[in-house]
């Protein structure tokens, strides 16, 4: 229960954003960060329902979109108190990442263009692994592509962690699980394309990292 603004006393102190984390009885928390950058509803729709759907409730979906796409993010901020708009929207996915980080109040944070899928447990799965052994920085699984009919084409079974092989390929792809502190205060570089400056964030944050793990798992 939050009592209303007005019945909370001068001299008493609001529960900062980042704490409130705490409340969730997962082991770990995941945010979704979701650039809404062109009009196909069908696949922002398919995204988001995925994330509806995820068994483990420690999540929230962050909706960036620049000015002219504000109208396809406001039909989903009613329908799950989880769903959240993020102000300073860009078409940019690693910028917004970078602003949404700020903004989150996950342990964990990531990003999921419209049309991706992820597999129901994903967020159990992260929590699992970060309740058996010490939490990890970075936590990647793996991935395949989904055809119309449902069912899964070009599976990438990734390696574990092997840094040599990420400066090869970038062996974590998606999904890549973050801890958003990681990306406070990050500078990216600006002009890289899009799925280089992707690349070239990952093999920062990977520098970064105190632990990287790797769920063996087609989740995305």
């Amino acid at each position: 229960f939050v009592r209303p603004l007005h019945e909370v006393q001068q001299n008493e102190a609001l529960e900062p954003v980042t704490a409130l984390s705490q409340t969730r009885r997962s082991a770990s928390s995941v945010a979704f960060v979701i650039t809404v950058s062109n009009d196909d509803t069908a696949a922002l729709e398919r995204s988001i329902q995925s994330v509806l759907r995820q068994t483990d409730p420690a999540w929230e979906l962050l909706l960036c979109a620049p000015d002219d796409r504000q109208s396809l993010v406001e039909g989903w901020l009613d329908i799950d108190w989880r769903i959240r708009r993020i102000t300073g929207g860009t078409p940019d996915e690693v910028l917004n990442l970078i602003v949404a980080s700020w903004q989150s109040t996950t342990e964990y944070i990531w990003l999921l263009s419209p049309g991706d899928v992820v597999d129901d447990d994903l967020v159990k799965h992260i929590s699992k692994r970060c309740s058996a052994l010490p939490p990890c920085d970075l936590l990647y699984t793996d991935e395949a592509s989904l055809l119309p009919d449902g069912s899964i084409s070009s599976a990438f079974y990734k390696p574990d962690w092997s840094p040599e092989h990420h400066h090869s390929v970038n062996l974590m792809g998606r999904f890549l699980a973050v801890r958003k502190s990681l990306l406070l205060n990050l500078d990216i570089d600006d002009s890289a394309p899009g799925a280089a400056r992707e690349y070239a964030l990952s093999l920062r944050l990977a520098a970064m990292a105190h632990s990287i793990g790797h769920i063996d798992e087609v989740l995305y």
